[in-house]
């Protein structure tokens, strides 16, 4: 089964051109569009392949679900990626916290500083992963690390602004 990447004949990078990414998508998404097609099972087959042409389109637009597609590519599972190093989660504790008592008492400059922090390290952990994506040969190992701590700035950031 082709994965993201494939689907948009698009070539494997973290890097990724969100222009690209787009006209990739627009190309294959009118391809394959169902109205295209008279026969009522084409048309079912041109649904099926429109979806998954989108779920690749949603998977790469976010860094995080593109990392984990190219780890995917290479064999490597991120179903289980364990805990962070105990000085990040203990930070992260001690952040969210701050961020529980910023929240309870409306203080939205303190919440506006902790987005910052949690943006600030969020930008960290992508530079991280798109740094470890450009060597040779790949530490998956030190990429995982790097997924597993921007799921957690990404959580807070969520609790601060929502899903």
């Amino acid at each position: 089964m082709p994965d993201a990447f494939d689907l948009l004949e698009l070539p494997a990078a973290f890097d990724l051109d969100p222009a690209a990414l787009e006209a990739s998508y627009l190309k294959a998404a009118a391809a394959n569009h169902p109205d295209r097609f008279d026969d009522p099972l084409e048309q079912a087959d041109a649904a099926d392949r429109t979806s998954a042409i989108t779920g690749a389109q949603r998977a790469l637009q976010d860094p995080e679900s593109r990392a984990r597609v190219l780890l995917a590519r290479l064999g490597v599972s991120t179903d289980s990626v364990g805990s962070p190093p105990p000085a990040l989660l203990m930070e992260v504790m001690e952040v969210r916290e701050e961020l529980e008592a910023a929240l309870h008492e409306q203080d939205d400059t303190e919440v506006a500083r902790l987005r910052g922090w949690a943006q600030q390290r969020r930008t960290g952990h992508l530079d991280q992963i798109a740094s470890l994506f450009i060597t040779d040969p790949l530490d998956t190992d030190a990429v995982i690390a790097q997924l597993n701590a921007l799921r957690y700035m990404q959580r807070m950031l969520e609790q601060i602004d929502g899903p």
